[in-house]
């Protein structure tokens, strides 16, 4: 089975996630789960996070338009480099008059994140760069 559906009844004070679906994630012996809400696809997102994993850097970077591929290449090399997995990302989308990229990291070590940010920022067309941990 690819997908399994519930549908959830917003009038009520909680939305109840069916044990079926929270099993899959036990089964990735996870103790936790980070969960996405995308604004724009109006989707949410579930990610089982590793046992030990105790933090998630969510990367906001915004572009000068127009973005060349080969800039999205070299700053996606760069997060691939810094990070073990990337659980969640918007891909390339315009937002008022500049191109915003989101994402979420983990790794199995919190890397020197003005490091991080000081590659970053070697890549053109970056305008600016947000790096923050969230608690997991």
């Amino acid at each position: 089975m690819l997908t399994r559906l519930a549908i959830a009844d917003l009038s009520k004070d909680a939305v109840v996630l069916p044990e079926s679906f929270l099993e899959e994630f036990k089964k990735d012996n996870s103790a936790k789960v980070v969960m996405i809400y995308s604004n724009q696809s109006k989707t949410i997102h579930f990610f089982s996070l590793k046992n030990g994993t105790d933090w998630i850097l969510k990367i906001q970077i915004e572009f000068f338009p127009p973005i060349r591929s080969s800039n999205v290449t070299k700053l996606l090399e760069i997060l691939k480099e810094r990070f073990d997995r990337i659980v969640f990302s918007t891909g390339i989308c315009n937002y008022e008059e500049n191109c915003i990229w989101e994402g979420y990291a983990t790794n199995h070590i919190l890397p020197d994140l003005d490091v991080v940010k000081q590659e970053l920022a070697k890549v053109p067309e970056l305008k600016d760069i947000k790096l923050s941990i969230q608690d997991a």
